[in-house]
């Protein structure tokens, strides 16, 4: 089980010792959230996987079954939630909460500012994968069934519910972010969709 990323921990571990030093009372409310979050990952983590059937049975629900039945009814039609989806998704805008306290504390204490690159990246990160998964559950709720990226977009869906408390998102939020930093090197191609999105963001 990873509660946090090697990046979230060093950072949690580097500002909570400088308010530590500082004798700040945000040492213990950074510190109280964490554990909060320690104990919400292990909440998640016995959780059941939205792929199998607890009743073990042979027609049951599994990857498979839960895909097709979210590519061709969407979310908005399905009423029984995995609880792992729904408790990770709590879990994931937590720590997004967490980080941005962070950043507010380094207005606050100036001590704080080497943290300043590694906060904002992490928070970055979380951001980014909460993103997507909004976006991959929009696509779900308003899509016709049937096309090819739908069925992509379910999968994906489903292994960041399945897979929240490991180190699968922290490869994820990596992509996501190596993706859009590749977005703001791309050239406007004018006269295309592209171009205008260029366009729209110098306005």
């Amino acid at each position: 089980m990873a509660t946090f990323t090697e990046g979230e921990r060093r950072v949690l571990a580097n500002s909570i010792e400088i308010l530590e030093e500082l004798d700040s009372p945000f040492s213990e409310v950074i510190k109280s959230r964490t554990e909060d979050l320690e104990v919400l990952a292990q909440i998640i983590e016995r959780a059941p996987s939205p792929n199998t059937d607890l009743f073990n049975r042979t027609e049951g629900r599994n990857f498979d079954s839960l895909a097709k039945k979210l590519s061709s009814q969407g979310l908005a039609h399905v009423v029984n939630l995995p609880a792992k989806a729904v408790l990770g998704h709590g879990f994931i805008v937590s720590k997004l909460h967490l980080f941005g306290m962070l950043i507010k504390l380094l207005a606050t204490y100036p001590e704080l500012e080497q943290c300043r690159p590694m906060v904002e990246q992490e928070y970055t990160d979380l951001l980014f994968t909460l993103m997507a998964e909004d976006l991959y559950t929009a696509l779900l709720t308003d899509q016709e069934g049937g096309e090819e990226w739908v069925t992509k977009a379910v999968h994906e869906l489903i292994m960041m519910w399945d897979r929240r408390t490991s180190d699968y998102l922290e490869r994820f939020a990596l992509a996501i972010r190596e993706l859009w930093q590749a977005r703001h090197t791309v050239v406007p191609v004018l006269g295309t969709l592209l171009g205008t999105v260029e366009i729209m963001r110098l306005n």
